[in-house]
């Protein structure tokens, strides 16, 4: 990977990388910060982990991503990471962020090989998120399909504790599918993302 950026580099391309913050990336930052750096690269996106399963230091994990985004976002101060870009854009343009993905609010579909259709990629081989098959489903009817209600429903206008906090308005409220997976609770906001949420906010 190095060696073909430095080859996009000198050709003078603008590029953008999509990296996803494994452990082994938070581990070695200081290398992979002076590497981003000496690219050049113009646009980054960040993807952090996603935990469809119990896993009891997610906590540590998402300070440890939290830290290392704004520490890129210090260090690479012309290349502005998509996700804190997507926030600033929120402000400046006084868009309310009501959901923090797709699946949240059912403005997505997701087309199964056998025509089935669920909401969520997430849930793409779980058979109970099936709504319905593609050669049946009503898009002009997709709100009231009452599997839908969970996903409505996820948005942090609907939590109390929400209301009070700085980070309200870029929020969206995370992973739908993470709060399930991580806190049982399928209607609850995500918790794990409210770490980096609030951090960013700041």
């Amino acid at each position: 990977m190095l060696q073909e950026s430095i080859k996009l580099k000198n050709k003078n391309c603008k590029f953008g990388l999509s990296i996803t913050l494994t452990d082994q990336i938070i581990n070695n930052q200081e290398l992979i910060l002076s590497w981003l750096k000496e690219i050049n690269v113009k646009n980054i996106s960040y993807n952090s982990l996603h935990f469809t399963w119990k896993y009891d230091k997610w906590r540590d994990y998402y300070e440890r991503a939290t830290e290392f985004i704004c520490k890129s976002n210090d260090i690479l101060n012309e290349c502005v990471e998509s996700s804190i870009q997507s926030k600033i854009n929120v402000i400046v343009n006084k868009n309310f962020k009501y959901f923090g993905c797709l699946a949240a609010g059912v403005n997505q579909v997701v087309d199964k090989p056998n025509a089935d259709i669920c909401i969520y990629h997430g849930e793409f081989k779980n058979d109970d998120s099936t709504i319905d098959n593609i050669y049946n489903f009503d898009f002009n009817n997709i709100m009231n399909y009452e599997k839908l209600h969970y996903y409505r429903e996820f948005n942090p206008l609907n939590e109390t504790e929400c209301l009070k906090c700085d980070a309200l308005f870029s929020c969206g409220g995370g992973c739908f599918l993470q709060s399930k997976k991580l806190f049982g609770i399928a209607s609850k906001n995500d918790k794990a993302m409210c770490i980096y949420n609030k951090k960013v906010n700041k």
